[in-house]
């Protein structure tokens, strides 16, 4: 919605146009973008504790400070964080939300059948 008042004589007029549209279309990618940010880094950070707690301290190829403690403080902390935003957005935007989750699995089973197809493709016998 756009508020138009050329001088201060006259009185605004609202109108409704392409700014509307992109205002809203601005909203649900803000909303997409923090869905997927707040995966990949819950994600990122899952590993690192993972990979932290798993690992001898003698091949850890960097420190993290605070130790464990600091560890799992920076792994709970943002995940916590992100699953607070999904429920208040998912009300709103859980069909948008969810989708935007899947669709890198989805794409991933694609491109994998494909390469299969592609090197079995190679690998015939020729003769």
């Amino acid at each position: 919605m756009t508020i138009l008042a050329p001088d201060a004589r006259t009185s605004p007029c609202l109108t409704y146009g392409p700014s509307t549209v992109l205002a809203a279309v601005r909203r649900e990618l803000l909303v997409l973008d923090v869905w997927m940010t707040g995966a990949y880094s819950t994600a990122t950070l899952a590993l690192l504790a993972r990979l932290r707690s798993r690992a001898a301290p003698e091949t850890r190829g960097f420190r993290v400070p605070g130790g464990k403690v600091g560890a799992w403080l920076v792994v709970i902390v943002p995940a916590a964080t992100w699953v607070m935003v999904l429920c208040a957005t998912a009300r709103e935007h859980w069909i948008e939300g969810v989708s935007a989750l899947l669709i890198g699995s989805l794409i991933y089973m694609i491109m994998t059948r494909i390469r299969r197809r592609s090197a079995r493709g190679l690998e015939a016998p020729t003769g």
